[in-house]
């Protein structure tokens, strides 16, 4: 019986070699679900405190959902509209409707602009891993020995 339950590794990504690295591309909106990503490599593929800096990372990106940039655009649309209302001088409720039409069209932008600048930093740091991790391996006994060498 494995250690991990079967409803237990349903949140987990388990990454063992370079290639697993695909499974963790997702498109900007598509939210694959919250996930931990644990990266499966010997010590002399990936030093200790290497993995775990890229695991903190790529755990951070994938479920990152834009909520921090919808917030800050919410915010400026809301500063924005309030200002835009003041200097017009006009508090009607079709203003201020607008205004809140604005802020909320806003911080949709500001959501979907915040997941997508996480998958493009999520795809930087998987080519970056993707790199140093075939770049560790090849220095391992046993690709050495894979490969025929000495």
């Amino acid at each position: 019986m494995s250690a991990i339950s079967e409803e237990t590794r349903r949140f987990l990504a388990e990454i063992r070699s370079p290639s697993d690295l695909a499974q963790l591309h997702r498109a900007p909106w598509r939210r694959p679900g919250r996930k931990r990503i644990v990266l499966c490599a010997s010590d002399a593929e990936l030093p200790p405190e290497m993995r775990d800096r890229f695991q903190r990372r790529l755990n951070t990106l994938y479920n990152d959902c834009g909520c921090t940039t919808g917030a800050i655009f919410l915010l400026l649309g809301m500063a924005a509209s309030t200002t835009w209302i003041i200097l017009a001088g006009r508090f009607a409720f079709r203003d201020t409707g607008l205004g809140i039409l604005v802020a909320i069209a806003l911080s949709l932008f500001g959501k979907l602009a915040g997941l997508t600048i996480s998958s493009w930093r999520l795809d930087r740091i998987i080519r970056e891993l993707r790199q140093v991790w075939r770049t560790q391996e090849v220095k391992t006994p046993a690709y050495r020995a894979q490969a025929g060498e000495k």
